[in-house]
């Protein structure tokens, strides 16, 4: 078991399963996961707060970065791409969220079945045709994987991505940035590169 999954133990029988998205350790140990199709459950397993805050230092010092008492707030990549969101106190008890990348073929065919085809035409032709699309939604609403099968239908064109995590998919022809603020690189100093 590698130090990864050893340190996340009581949660990590979750990674890489099919249709998870999130999990969710609460301050009062509580683990929920979302699930692309069945939605936010309690899997009724609990996670010692002595554990969390242990998983949270451990993450913390593998990316040269502190969570305590006066950074009580810790946003990182973990292995496999996966993001953490985690609290300590004094803003909350030890709490975190990972994220999962969804491992899915992107295309807009994926979203019929959640859409009419007629929006999902409507799509294609404005990415087809070069405009402009604002993609907005709650967390775990599919904006990435939206994102993604935008990209796969532009393949063929340069694409200069810009993100504050690596989360879109690769296309031939691509630059990826990387927001760094750690660095004092914005995404508006990104932006003004590309």
């Amino acid at each position: 078991m590698s130090e990864f999954t050893n340190i996340f133990s009581p949660v990590s029988r979750y990674f890489g399963k099919a249709h998870i998205c999130e999990i969710m350790v609460n301050g009062d140990g509580t683990v929920h996961i979302s699930h692309i199709h069945d939605g936010l459950m309690n899997t009724g397993k609990k996670m010692h707060s002595e554990d969390i805050r242990a998983a949270i230092k451990w993450v913390a010092g593998k990316n040269d970065m502190n969570c305590n008492d006066k950074n009580p707030v810790l946003e990182c990549t973990l292995p496999n791409n996966y993001r953490l969101t985690a609290m300590l106190p004094p803003i909350s008890e030890p709490s975190f969220t990972i994220r999962i990348p969804l491992i899915e073929n992107a295309s807009f065919s994926n979203f019929i079945n959640k859409g009419s085809k007629y929006n999902i035409e409507m799509f294609q032709k404005f990415v087809q045709d070069q405009h402009t699309i604002l993609i907005a939604g709650a967390t775990a609403s599919g904006k990435t994987s939206f994102i993604n099968a935008c990209l796969n239908e532009i393949n063929h064109e340069r694409i200069v991505k810009i993100e504050d995590r690596l989360e879109l998919i690769h296309t031939e022809n691509c630059v990826s940035l990387l927001e760094r603020k750690d660095m004092g690189i914005s995404m508006a100093d990104l932006l003004k590169l590309s």
